[in-house]
């Protein structure tokens, strides 16, 4: 082969370089395309829905007694549904029991929705007032593990108080002023269906260095 190759009459070699020359092209053309493909990075998997990030599944985990991950359980002093308990000046109540849904304005439970009115009134003295955090209350389920709340399907049951959505895991505070009536939010929490019975919700002051629990009536 190499005998015939250097036995080419000086007219064909021109040639033979110009085909060998597009020959070395084609092939490196190939090796980069191929390595493309190869090396394409699949889709990021930190698309992920941001209500399950870890960061804004700890938003509840903020002070005080709050930071622990679970909740004694059964729950002492446990206030029944419609009944109020104060902490600090602050009286919370759960109106009506919970209800479970798999979905919620398109968005579907991972496990199912425990959807739960919370009535947060200040009763002191205090001209400034509170703040109303959701992000302070935690649901704790029948094996006490502590849940926050989920951001989106919150927001889209509160529209008087949301009425645009901002970062997700991140509820802005509601102002709450002496004299105000109680001002009541629906909460969604997502739990596996089996821990939803006998969960209840833990209620913090504003230093989360004391709580109250409430039932939520799924006994």
């Amino acid at each position: 082969m190499l005998r015939k190759f250097f036995s080419l009459k000086p007219r064909s070699a021109p040639r033979m370089i110009v085909a060998i020359g597009l020959v070395v092209l084609y092939l490196v053309a190939f090796l980069v395309a191929t390595r493309m493909v190869v090396h394409t990075p699949s889709p990021s998997p930190s698309r992920a829905d941001p209500d399950y990030q870890p960061s804004s599944q700890a938003r509840c985990f903020s002070w005080g007694q709050a930071t622990q991950p679970t909740g004694p359980q059964p729950a002492p002093d446990l206030a029944p549904v419609g009944q109020p308990a104060e902490v600090d000046s602050i009286r919370y109540q759960v109106p009506v029991a919970a209800q479970q849904q798999d979905e919620i304005g398109g968005q579907h439970a991972r496990g199912v929705f425990l959807v739960a009115q919370l009535s947060e009134q200040y009763v002191g003295t205090d001209m400034l007032g509170l703040t109303m955090i959701p992000g302070g209350v935690q649901l704790v389920d029948r094996t006490g593990t502590v849940h926050c709340a989920v951001t989106t399907p919150t927001w889209r049951l509160n529209p008087s108080h949301y009425p645009s959505q901002g970062i997700p895991g991140l509820i802005v505070p509601i102002s709450i002023n002496p004299g105000d009536p109680p001002v009541t939010l629906s909460l969604v929490f997502d739990v596996d269906p089996g821990q939803a019975q006998g969960a209840y919700l833990r209620a913090f002051n504003r230093t989360g260095s004391a709580s109250v629990s409430l039932d939520l009536g799924l006994t």
